[in-house]
């Protein structure tokens, strides 16, 4: 089908089309806008968002007099069947089933629905087939068999046929005892636990972590980054989105005859060294409540480089939210302690026995001198020239900072061993 003047494409349901589709829609985007709608975006689709490779808007408001589906994830047994089938019996003794499927002719199909619709029948047996696309306010209960055999975007719009009116529904999702994978579990666990109104973005989240983002460029339209880690997956999409800006992608010149191309954005830096300690580190649902602004601000301390970058950070979220509790205030000094370990040149920091593991770049490695000072100023503290360790402790995170900021007053400044005074550091923001 060709268009004579196409300016704007809607996509609904977009978790619905295949890779083949979407690369048909990507070869109108040079030229037509496309908005792309869905109440539970794939893995992939959201990390787009996420990466600002796509542009997202959110809609959390629901329709007026809306109330959330009270959801249970059961095992399924003749005694939970029988005991159903009683209730109903007992609640509409006389009950009218209809039953409707795909394989039924298109007439035939369309005459059972509307049937039902009307309200003559009680009880319609279906098939998927009623996943997407109906509307019946009527309707207040849904029972799902063998649910741990669907996607967790098929059990939310499956779950979202019932509820559709100021009536309370309820959706029962029913498993195999005994056949329960750790997939299956942790997507029924995500549905039960995300009820509330607006739970999709909430479900496509959880449907990340589960899943993985996939290939952004490829075919997979989910799966884990394992193999190179999410981090450095995350600084190497960064690199050749900038390479790929600023025309220097395998030493080609991209951006022949292109105008007005930012080039000014330097290369991706390499990524933080990590960092296992037991402590509490995340931003509170009760200090923010949104899902989407917890997700924001997660990214924007995860891309911190600078300590003044983490201090404007604390400035913004004592503003807007107040106080900042211990969690928060953990997750921004571990990012402080990255950003200094970086500078030092720390390859990993991870505890061990009791202690805190810090091991060091082959080309960075720790002089005699900086040993012998570092061990006056911390006495606890165990050094070789290609790693350092030290006890956990009652605050590990200040301990560890005092000698990283010292370890860099040393290689910057020689034996001087102050370390109040390198930087401003986080925790006086804190």
């Amino acid at each position: 089908m060709q268009f004579k003047n196409l300016g704007l494409v809607i996509i609904d349901e977009e978790q619905r089309f295949g890779v083949m589709q979407k690369e048909r829609f990507k070869q109108l985007r040079g030229t037509v806008d496309v908005l792309s709608m869905s109440a539970t975006p794939i893995p992939r689709t959201l990390y787009m968002a996420l990466t600002e490779i796509r542009d997202m808007s959110l809609i959390n408001d629901p329709p007026p007099g809306r109330l959330p589906i009270r959801t249970y994830v059961l095992p399924r047994t003749d005694w939970t069947i029988r005991e159903a089938a009683e209730h109903l019996k007992q609640l509409v003794p006389h009950a009218r089933i209809a039953i409707a499927h795909g394989q039924m002719p298109t007439q035939r199909m369309e005459s059972t629905v509307l049937a039902f619709y009307q309200h003559r029948y009680d009880v319609l047996v279906s098939t998927t087939i009623i996943e997407n696309g109906l509307d019946m306010p009527n309707v207040n209960t849904l029972i799902v068999e063998s649910a741990e055999r669907f996607g967790l975007a098929q059990l939310y719009q499956l779950r979202g046929r019932v509820g559709r009116s100021d009536r309370q529904a309820y959706a029962y999702f029913m498993f195999k005892a005994g056949k329960l994978g750790a997939k299956a579990e942790e997507r029924l666990q995500a549905l039960k636990e995300f009820s509330h109104l607006g739970s999709g973005f909430a479900l496509a989240l959880r449907d990340l972590e589960i899943r993985g983002a996939g290939n952004l460029l490829g075919e997979e339209q989910h799966g884990a980054m394992r193999l190179v880690g999410f981090e450095l997956y995350q600084a190497m999409l960064r690199e050749a989105i900038r390479q790929l800006r600023s025309g220097s992608l395998n030493g080609e010149n991209l951006t022949e005859g292109v105008i007005d191309i930012e080039q000014d954005e330097p290369l991706a830096e390499e990524p933080l060294p990590p960092i296992q300690l037991p402590i509490d580190a995340y931003i509170p649902s009760d200090y923010i409540a949104s899902e989407a602004q917890r997700l924001g601000y997660y990214k924007r301390i995860a891309g911190s480089r600078s300590r003044a970058e983490l201090k404007d950070l604390v400035r913004e979220l004592r503003d807007r939210y107040g106080t900042l509790p211990m969690p928060l205030k953990n997750l921004l000094r571990l990012m402080e302690v990255r950003i200094v370990a970086h500078e030092v040149g720390v390859a990993t920091m991870l505890t061990e026995n009791g202690r805190l593991l810090v091991q060091f770049k082959p080309d960075r490695q720790l002089k005699a001198s900086w040993q012998l000072a570092l061990q006056k100023q911390f006495p606890s503290l165990r050094t070789q020239p290609d790693e350092l360790s030290l006890p956990l402790g009652r605050q590990p995170l200040e301990m560890l900072l005092g000698v990283l900021n010292t370890l860099k007053s040393l290689q910057e400044r020689g034996a001087d061993t102050r370390h109040g005074n390198i930087d401003a550091d986080v925790g006086a923001a804190l």
